[in-house]
């Protein structure tokens, strides 16, 4: 090889070098982008720890399960994020992986950011002896909440399972059936002492009849009967049963163990209460009949039969729809229908024209149909005709009233106003007497024209509220601001001669103002007032005493007559 040759060759060995040393390299990054794109992509929880508890690497779906940032996860512990009753099991497995370098296996309960729980199902392996460890996690939340469910729902609805072994004749007993039994921690016992918990007679003929056709026919069985438990008390339950065979030769027998004492008692109650609402149904006074949704009479008492004149054993099982002539079907199809479409009840009346007769309807829906009770309301709706009638006899009578007191409105008006022209010419000769004849009268007959004058001014006030009173209620501008104390001395006025002569005392101060018909209020308390007057002990002083009491709605009056010894 000549000289000039060897620099070439010394430099293509250097770049086969070279190239070898690139291509590694380059594998290097391939295996960790796959490394990459498999913690990336994988949707499993991939994570690698190390022995001191502290993740190294992990991937999206385990942030995403747990709710927390990258960040977060690389710096915590791993126990950080585990739920406080499953970090000792899980500690004990990871020692275990570090100790023994096998893979373990353990499900737990996490905590994410948002304080919901999750299950993980975590698979764990050492790589090396530098306490690198790779973990791998399924969750498994729905699986165990499914779980939870299901024992939830075993645990409410009281199922057990057992078994028979055939071969040694012993009973094996689940905890849920054990707790039923109340046989305490112990799971097994010979079959004669399972069969002797059933009380002798029906319960265990029942027991045994299913158990012998599925050990010997291999037919399953599905039975109720009542069992005494270890501690004596009576149950109500449901026994299932299956065979297996081998060689045609049962060798076990099992099944589930239900507590069905609550339900069973609630059964035989209800049919009780069936029993006792039939016995009502057929007391009550009212028809009754019922019928399913598909319109198919499922009751009929005994008021219905009277008044329809169709027995029982014809009508039930029969359609409603059969029963109802043409002219009234609409009816009671239209509210019926209504009551099973909404779910509400309904009322109506109808009338059957061919014997005249009321009846009223109430459709009560049901989730089994509709329950349909029927009154004969025939006299009362005779009874509502006459009061109709009635009504309308009062309201001539009214229109009759309405005419008279118009008349009587007429009458009191033109009475007032032809009186008070005399009681005018009075007044009007009685100040002339005194003008004319002053200095002849003296003073005792001046005050008795003063008198007659003063009682010519009240007759005319009484006059005029006499043609107030007559409109009444005629207007709505009736009403008064009266002011109770002017009013009551207005009134004492008019009895001036007789409190004089009766030595009287009437009584009031501090009465309140208030708003009321003045002519009415003016009459009841001169009739109260002078009935006081008139009616008291002879030879007695007569102590009137008005007060009123008031309150949010009203203005109680009180007049109160007392006498003392003249």
């Amino acid at each position: 090889m000549d000289k000039d040759e060897l620099p070439a060759f010394g430099l293509t060995a250097n770049f086969e070098n070279f190239s070898k040393g690139f291509g590694a390299e380059i594998k290097r990054k391939q295996l960790e982008d796959e490394l990459n794109q498999i913690f990336q992509f994988t949707p499993d929880v991939l994570c690698i720890a190390n022995t001191d508890g502290y993740f190294l690497k992990l991937n999206p779906e385990m942030c995403e399960i747990l709710e927390y940032t990258e960040h977060d996860l690389l710096s915590w512990p791993l126990m950080e994020t585990v739920h406080p009753l499953d970090r000792e099991k899980m500690q004990t497995e990871i020692c275990e992986v570090v100790e023994t370098k096998v893979s373990s296996f353990v499900e737990c309960r996490h905590v994410t950011r948002t304080g919901k729980l999750k299950w993980l199902a975590w698979t764990a392996s050492q790589a090396d002896d530098k306490g690198i460890i790779f973990c791998s996690a399924k969750d498994i939340t729905e699986k165990k909440e499914v779980e939870e469910l299901l024992d939830k729902a075993n645990s409410l609805a009281r199922i057990g399972a057992w078994d028979v072994d055939m071969e040694t004749n012993t009973v094996h007993w689940s905890a849920i059936t054990r707790e039923i039994l109340e046989a305490g921690d112990i799971a097994d016992y010979d079959v004669q002492t399972a069969l002797n918990l059933y009380p002798a007679g029906a319960n265990r003929d029942i027991i045994n009849g299913a158990l012998n056709m599925a050990a010997t026919k291999g037919i399953p069985g599905d039975v109720e009967a009542q069992v005494n438990t270890f501690k004596g008390n009576l149950k109500w339950v449901r026994l299932i049963v299956e065979a297996e065979f081998i060689e045609s030769r049962c060798t076990r027998l099992f099944g589930s163990f239900q507590d069905i004492d609550a339900m069973k008692k609630a059964e035989l109650s209800a049919t009780e209460a069936l029993e006792e609402r039939n016995t009502i149904l057929e007391s009550i006074g009212d028809a009754f009949f019922a019928v399913n949704k598909d319109w198919v009479i499922t009751y009929w008492n005994k008021v219905v039969e009277r008044m329809t004149r169709r027995p029982k054993e014809e009508i039930l099982g029969t359609n409603i729809w059969d029963q109802y002539t043409a002219s009234n079907a609409p009816t009671f199809f239209k509210n019926y229908n209504k009551a099973m479409e909404s779910g509400l009840p309904v009322h109506f009346e109808e009338k059957y024209e061919s014997n005249n007769t009321w009846i009223e309807v109430s459709a009560f829906p049901s989730p089994a149909g509709l329950s349909i009770y029927i009154k004969d309301i025939s006299n009362r709706k005779a009874a509502e005709l006459a009061i109709t009638e009635l009504n309308e006899e009062l309201k001539i009578k009214a229109k009759e009233l309405s005419v008279s007191n118009t008349e009587l409105e007429h009458f009191a008006y033109v009475a007032s106003h032809d009186l008070q022209e005399p009681l005018r010419m009075v007044i009007s000769f009685l100040t002339q007497l005194e003008k004319k004849y002053g200095n002849v009268i003296d003073d005792k007959g001046k005050r008795y024209i003063n008198f007659a004058v003063d009682g010519a001014k009240r007759m005319r006030q009484i006059i005029l509220d006499l043609l107030e009173f007559s409109r009444v209620g005629n207007t709505e501008d009736d009403l008064e601001e009266i002011d109770l104390n002017k009013f009551i001395k207005d009134i004492n006025i008019l009895f001036k001669r007789q409190i004089q002569e009766e030595k009287a005392t009437i009584v009031f101060n501090n009465l309140p103002v208030i708003e009321f018909y003045k002519t009415p209020l003016r009459q009841v308390l001169q009739n109260l007032i002078g009935n006081s007057l008139k009616y008291h002990k002879k030879d007695v002083a007569p102590i009137i005493h008005i007060f009123c009491e008031l309150n949010m709605t009203e203005v109680i009056f009180n007049i109160q007559l007392m006498s003392f010894l003249r």
